[in-house]
């Protein structure tokens, strides 16, 4: 029984975990196989738009000879108009790079609004909402827990079913969740552990390089405070040794 539990800024429903679970290869491919019935075919492309706007991810095709639509995935608490509209612009944005219509995934992590739930449709996709997308997507999916909870009773559970579970939940530990025991969400779980893991190293490397940033800046005024007082210059020479000492210092930390 793990006792990880997840940090909040990384716990399911947050972005910053949603995206990097998201750019992990297998779960790509839980995607693609889902969406457009392959795998491996895609990578993470660029979420910047030339307008300005962005998305959470973007998945394209590896190559334009595939002919694979774009993917654009967008994890969103609340989803009403005005999101949609966004989402909508997004998608124009898509076309224009790729001059294929997107497929969009929209993860609801909270509430979808009344003002877009009565335009939706079930959808042949499990856990998913068909929303009109005619004129700016191949097809606009929702995803909801309420939805997904539909597609919960068969063990193990659906590997797109587990990812919009975990991807919708609020479960801070494996053991909380209602199926600890399935493999695509031991998987998650132990790839968030991993992620968290490494986050912390990354935050000790920028601590180590802010303070010998801050340490730099310290010795120059210094030195610069020795050139206004027109001192030697072995005196200087010295200060700046003293510098370059520190500097090989911490290259051997």
């Amino acid at each position: 029984m793990s006792l990880f539990v997840l940090p909040k800024l990384l716990r399911p429903r947050t972005d910053l975990m949603s995206k990097a679970i998201i750019h992990d290869s297998k779960i790509m491919n839980i995607i693609t196989t889902t969406l457009s019935n392959t795998q491996n075919d895609y990578l993470v492309g660029n979420p910047e738009w030339d307008n300005g706007t962005r998305s959470d991810v973007v998945l394209e095709a590896k190559s334009s000879v595939l002919n694979l639509p774009p993917i654009i995935i967008e994890i969103q608490h609340t989803v009403n108009r005005l999101f949609m509209k966004r989402v909508i612009n997004c998608s124009l944005e898509a076309f224009n790079r790729h001059k294929l219509d997107p497929i969009v995934l929209i993860i609801c992590t909270d509430t979808l609004s009344d003002s877009v739930a009565k335009d939706v449709k079930t959808s042949d996709i499990p856990a998913c909402y068909d929303f009109p997308s005619t004129g700016w997507a191949c097809n606009c999916l929702i995803v909801c827990k309420r939805r997904v909870l539909e597609y919960t009773d068969t063990m193990p559970l659906n590997p797109f079913i587990a990812l919009t579970l975990f991807l919708t939940s609020r479960e801070l530990t494996k053991n909380c969740s209602l199926y600890p025991d399935d493999p695509t969400i031991q998987y998650m779980y132990t790839l968030a552990s991993h992620l968290h893991q490494n986050r912390l190293g990354d935050q000790h490397i920028t601590d180590i390089l802010a303070q010998v940033l801050d340490t730099q800046d310290h010795e120059c005024t210094k030195i610069l405070e020795l050139i206004d007082q027109n001192l030697s210059s072995k005196t200087v020479a010295k200060a700046i040794k003293n510098l370059q000492s520190q500097n090989r210092a911490m290259k051997r930390k």
